[in-house]
C-alpha cells in the first residue's frame, strides 16, 4: 500500500484539519481547567472564636508594644527586664538589674475579666500593687526595689479565668 493511501475503515470520514484543530483546543482547555481542581489544598480557615479573650500572637505584640508606649511616657530612662503572657496566677523571676543599675521595677500589667489582679514584689521590703482588669488600660506601677543587685521576684494574682499580659522594666527613675 502506497504510503499516501487512505488507511480509515470503508466509509469513514477523516475530519478536516480545522476540526481537528478544535478538538485539540477543547481537550486543551479541559486539562487547564482541571489542572485547577488537582492543586494544593486551600488553607484552613482560622477557627479562633471572634470573642476569644487571648489576642493572637500577632495582637501580643501590639498590646506589648501599646503597653510599652504607655511605660515610655512616664519612664523615659528604662530597661526591659522581661515580658510574661499567662492565663492564671503565677511566680515570675527577672533577671538581677546590675549593680546602680536601677532603682526600681516598673510593672505594667493588663488582664481579661472584670477582677481585681495583684503583683506583690518578693524582697526584704515587700511591696504589693494591683488594679481592676478590664480593656480600660494597662496598670502601671513603679516599686522601689530593696535590694537592686538581686534578681527580682514578682508574685501576679489575676482572678480565675483571665489572662494576662506582663511587662516589666527596671528604672533609675
Amino acid at each position: 500500500m502506497p504510503a499516501s493511501a487512505d488507511t480509515s475503515p470503508p466509509g469513514a470520514r477523516t475530519p478536516p484539519a480545522a476540526a481537528r484543530s478544535i478538538a485539540l483546543a477543547a481537550l486543551v482547555a479541559g486539562s487547564a481547567l482541571l489542572a485547577g481542581c488537582t492543586t494544593a489544598a486551600t488553607p484552613r480557615p482560622d477557627t479562633t472564636a471572634a470573642s476569644s479573650p487571648s489576642p493572637t500572637p500577632v495582637g501580643d505584640t501590639a498590646l506589648l508594644r501599646q503597653m510599652d508606649s504607655q511605660v515610655a511616657a512616664v519612664y523615659s530612662d528604662r530597661r526591659p527586664a522581661g515580658t510574661f503572657i499567662g492565663s492564671a496566677s503565677a511566680t515570675e523571676r527577672l533577671p538581677a538589674p546590675g549593680e546602680g543599675a536601677a532603682s526600681k521595677v516598673v510593672l505594667a500589667l493588663r488582664c481579661t475579666g472584670s477582677g481585681e489582679y495583684s503583683i506583690t514584689v518578693r524582697q526584704d521590703r515587700p511591696n504589693t500593687v494591683g488594679a481592676t482588669c478590664g480593656d480600660d488600660g494597662s496598670g502601671i506601677a513603679a516599686v522601689p526595689l530593696s535590694n537592686p543587685g538581686q534578681p527580682t521576684v514578682l508574685d501576679v494574682s489575676v482572678p480565675e479565668g483571665s489572662d494576662y499580659w506582663l511587662t516589666t522594666y527596671y528604672t533609675s527613675q
